[in-house]
């Protein structure tokens, strides 16, 4: 079974309806980000705490939500990792820049 099979087959009996499902993905996306971050948290600052369980358990949760997302938007994970590609390339290069820009005002100060 896909993940795209598994929400198909979610959908098919749970009582959201259609006019409603974007709604209460995104919902659902938000509050499993909020408990992965939940778990990071007592990962990060109760030390001795391994959560790695618990926080590959969230991460389902988003990972779900959002494949959920994506079929409501009916676009699919590839065209989203595409996207993302594209969106966060740019981002990347304006970081390079803003790299080469700060190193070279500090080698031109010394």
């Amino acid at each position: 079974m896909t993940i795209h099979d598994l929400i198909q087959a979610i959908w098919a009996v749970d009582p959201v309806t259609a006019t409603n499902r974007m709604t209460f993905e995104a919902i659902g996306l938000t509050a499993e980000s909020g408990e992965l971050l939940n778990q990071l948290k007592k990962h990060r600052f109760y030390r001795g705490q391994d959560r790695t369980d618990q926080m590959l358990d969230e991460l389902c949760d988003v990972y779900y939500h959002l494949n959920a997302l994506c079929q409501v938007f009916g676009i699919t994970r590839e065209e989203l990792e595409r996207l993302t590609v594209e969106k966060h390339s740019q981002s990347l290069e304006k970081l390079r820049q803003e790299k080469i820009q700060s190193e070279n005002k500090q080698s031109s100060r010394r």
